[in-house]
Order: C-alpha cells, then sequence, then structure tokens
C-alpha cells in the first residue's frame, strides 16, 4: 500500500469481514460507557435519571424486576423518587440523536486506527485529514446501517470540541 485512500480501504474491508464474522469492535469510549452502564449501579443511575425526566419510566421497573440487587442507597433513592422528594427534571432544547453521536464516536476510532497503521506503515497522509474523515464516516454510516445520519451532519458534529457536542 502506497497511499492513505489504499490504507483507508483495505482498513474498510478488514472492518467489513470482522462484521460479517460478528466480532464488531465498538469504539473505546463507547465500550467504557456500556461497561458502565452494565454495573449494577451505573445502570440504576441511569434508569432512575430518565425516569426522573419522564422518558422511560420501562427501564426502572426492568431493573427492579430483574435479578440484579438493590443496594441501600439504590432503595433510598427509588423511596425518595416515589415520595416526590425529586422534582421532575425538565429537559429543554432538541433531544440529542444517539446515532449521529454514535457514528461520530466510531467514525473517530476508524479514523485513529487509520492513522496509526498509515504511520506503521510509513504512509504520507498530512493534508488529507478532511477526506479521511469523510472517508471514515462514511465507512461507519455504510457498515453499521446508521440510515437516519448524514455525512454532513456527522462531519459537523465531529468538528465541534467534545463539550459542545450536544
Amino acid at each position: 500500500m502506497t497511499d492513505y485512500l489504499t490504507a483507508g480501504k483495505a482498513l474498510r474491508a478488514r472492518m467489513a469481514i470482522e462484521e460479517a464474522d460478528g466480532e464488531t469492535r465498538v469504539a473505546e469510549t463507547a465500550n467504557n460507557l456500556i461497561d458502565h452502564l452494565t454495573s449494577d449501579e451505573g445502570y440504576f443511575n441511569w434508569a432512575a435519571r430518565a425516569h426522573a425526566r419522564g422518558e422511560r419510566s420501562d427501564l426502572i421497573i426492568d431493573y427492579l424486576r430483574s435479578e440484579r440487587p438493590l443496594g441501600r442507597a439504590q432503595r433510598d433513592r427509588l423511596a425518595d423518587e416515589l415520595e416526590g422528594k425529586y422534582p421532575a427534571i425538565k429537559v429543554s432544547g432538541r433531544p440529542a440523536d444517539d446515532d449521529l453521536h454514535l457514528a461520530v464516536l466510531e467514525a473517530e476510532c476508524f479514523y485513529r486506527n487509520w492513522k496509526s497503521e498509515n504511520e506503521k506503515q510509513g504512509i504520507a497522509d498530512r493534508g488529507h485529514s478532511g477526506d479521511m474523515k469523510k472517508f471514515a464516516v462514511e465507512t461507519i454510516i455504510e457498515l453499521r446501517g446508521y440510515k437516519s445520519v448524514s455525512v454532513e451532519k456527522a462531519l459537523d458534529l465531529w468538528a465541534r470540541p467534545n463539550k459542545r457536542r450536544k
């Protein structure tokens, strides 16, 4: 491989093969989030916040009916919630587009992997970051099936600082 685009296409093909084999790779940050949410404490807090916002009461109900442990702090929080000690959380603004944020997160991971592969093989990709980012977004949208995500919106979100990605 001599140019950055050939290396990107090879990485895309490898990713498609891994996806077909069922060995999908999720971005590192998404893995951390999933680990946190699958822990009992993290999942309960997430479900309680969703319930308080009036979004998804089914999450807290599913947790209570599951075999997951319910600690003293969680029991107290649930009792306070039912007594109405916590006012309903009002969410202002538009809801975040979860598919868009996940697509950008995975595209960033793909891009970082691609850059490191280029560096290992001595491929010069300086000055091509815009093209590489667009290719990364297109690859993730295609391979992961994010039908509601447009390339332009994903690139716009990617260009924002992490703290302003809402």
